[in-house]
């Protein structure tokens, strides 16, 4: 309050006091300004660039070693889980095919494992196979251990760039697609090349190879196709015409894609097998072959698909061997001076799912141990020449997504059994009689986890084996019967195969009469 003495104060206050009102209009009158603005298409906008930014990045990450293959399997997934809260939800499927396609060449081996699997793994089961393929690739790595699966890194950028230029002029050349544009409805499939080197029977570097091959893994089943083809041989046939080939005595040669007189021409990707039993027709046809594609004649034919093939031609004897390959496997996991086992399994072993890891300590013990890569390896021997591990190879099979230390065990004790038996071979012999016999098996309720049994079947030609088989029946059986009759339908269904394909040959007439299969009970 002003009185007189005080102006100097009161001033100051009231000068204050105006200087707050005035602020205070300021503010409100700006606040009555404010016009609403809509953010959410601004926010929209961000969240689909940001989508595919990460989307991008998901589905061209690769793995370069600098760090663990569990933290690149959680930083994909965390991408996934990102593109989920964005709307944009990524399949576990699809989410597993672009962490197999990350991977650098070195995983080879086992991304064709995992291929030639019919049920396929989930999430989990894949970190756990990597996490186990990862500890294997280090254990070689420190021991020097030289891979039969070489890749892009053998051959010079230069020498790649010739066999790409070689490869698509060959395929100019021969015509082998047209060009249209693309349907109305229809989504284009990718490519990508694909490079290798074989080798001999002796490991020697026999040629480099370039392929082309289109990303299927980017399609799905039954939606985007509905039927598979590949330009791979069946190993039962394959077997077949050699034992064709020792009993008719024919010539057999081998080409490389880049009474009566007949010819077979067996086709495995794109290594080409002849066998005839006239030398004017198979040089004919050689002659035919080279004017249409570019090949390369390799003359008498003693190695192929890492079979080596052994002839007798006096004795009427041909014989398939898995030698150099068995030695090769031994020597990968450290096995090539073990001690031998007189059996791949014994009677009395017996597997269950309380044998996997139960807990993190197990787990842990397990992840250095490259179980899924040595059954792989096991597998490729017992389908083109050894079925005598046809059964112990098929339980081992079972545990891939979670196996435990006895499980590796018996795997050990299947690869110690090869130690003492790599000497052997599949062998056909010329006989009197040409004639297909198949042989059928089954246990009882074998599987403790399910409950279900175990079928096995073998069909015999001049003297070796040419198809065999051993799994899980699909039902429960309440009887041995019913499990020898399951047995004897699965082994009938396959015979009928052998006996339609035999019979087309055209030169076996009397493979038409009724097959004998026998049937253990």
């Amino acid at each position: 309050m002003l009185n007189g003495t005080n102006f100097s104060d009161w001033k100051e206050q009231v000068e204050f006091h105006l200087g707050v009102l005035d602020l205070d209009i300021a503010l409100h009158e700006f606040e009555k300004s404010l016009v609403p603005i809509d953010t959410s298409k601004c926010f929209k906008t961000a969240d689909k660039s940001l989508a595919g930014t990460l989307m991008a990045k998901l589905t061209t990450m690769k793995f370069d070693g600098m760090r663990g293959i569990q933290e690149h399997v959680l930083e994909m997934t965390n991408l996934a889980a990102q593109l989920k809260t964005l709307g944009m939800n990524v399949d576990e499927f699809f989410l597993v095919q672009f962490i197999l396609n990350s991977l650098p060449p070195q995983y080879g081996p086992f991304q064709i494992n995992y291929n030639t699997m019919k049920d396929k793994w989930n999430l989990n089961q894949l970190a756990n196979m990597l996490n186990q393929e990862e500890a294997r690739l280090k254990q070689l790595e420190q021991h020097s251990v030289h891979l039969e699966f070489l890749s892009i890194q053998t051959i010079n950028p230069n020498e790649n760039f010739m066999l790409m230029g070689n490869r698509v002029r060959a395929s100019i050349e021969a015509i082998v697609w047209d060009l249209i544009e693309l349907p109305e409805g229809y989504k284009k499939v990718g490519c990508k090349w694909v490079y290798k080197t074989k080798h001999d029977s002796k490991g020697n570097i026999e040629r480099f190879k370039a392929r082309l091959v289109a990303k299927g893994f980017t399609q799905k089943g039954g939606f985007d196709y509905k039927e598979t083809f590949s330009p791979v041989s069946k190993k039962d046939s394959l077997r077949i015409i050699m034992a064709l080939v020792a009993h008719y005595d024919l010539e057999l040669y081998q080409m490389d894609v880049s009474g009566s007189k007949f010819i077979f021409l067996i086709l495995y990707v794109d290594d080409i097998l002849l066998a005839s039993s006239d030398l004017g027709i198979l040089h004919e046809t050689k002659k035919f072959l080279s004017k249409n594609f570019e090949m390369k004649d390799m003359d008498d034919i003693t190695y192929v698909i890492g079979i080596e093939i052994f002839r007798d031609r006096s004795r009427g004897i041909l014989g398939l061997s898995q030698k150099v390959y068995i030695e090769r496997v031994l020597e990968t996991f450290k096995m090539e001076n073990c001690s031998t086992s007189v059996a791949p399994i014994r009677k009395g072993d017996k597997f269950n799912l309380m044998q996997c890891p139960q807990n993190e300590l197990e787990r842990k013990q397990m992840e250095g141990i490259p179980y899924a890569s040595a059954v792989g390896s096991l597998m490729y021997a017992q389908t083109c020449t050894r079925p005598d591990i046809s059964f112990a190879v098929d339980m081992l099979g079972r545990y891939q997504h979670n196996p435990g230390i006895d499980h590796w065990k018996a795997a050990k004790k299947v690869m110690r059994y090869l130690q003492g038996t790599k000497d052997f071979m599949l062998t056909f012999r010329r006989s009197d009689s040409l004639e297909v016999i198949g042989y059928s098996d089954s246990d009882f309720a074998g599987c403790i986890d399910s409950r279900k049994s175990t079928f096995g079947y073998l069909f015999m030609l001049v003297g070796g084996a040419i198809s065999w088989k051993s799994a899980k029946q699909t039902i429960i059986a309440s009887s041995t019967m019913e499990a020898e009759f399951v047995a004897c339908f699965e082994a009938t269904v396959h015979g009928l195969w052998l006996r339609n394909f035999i019979s087309r040959l055209g030169i076996v007439d009397y493979v038409s009469k009724p097959l004998r299969i026998y049937c253990y009970i």
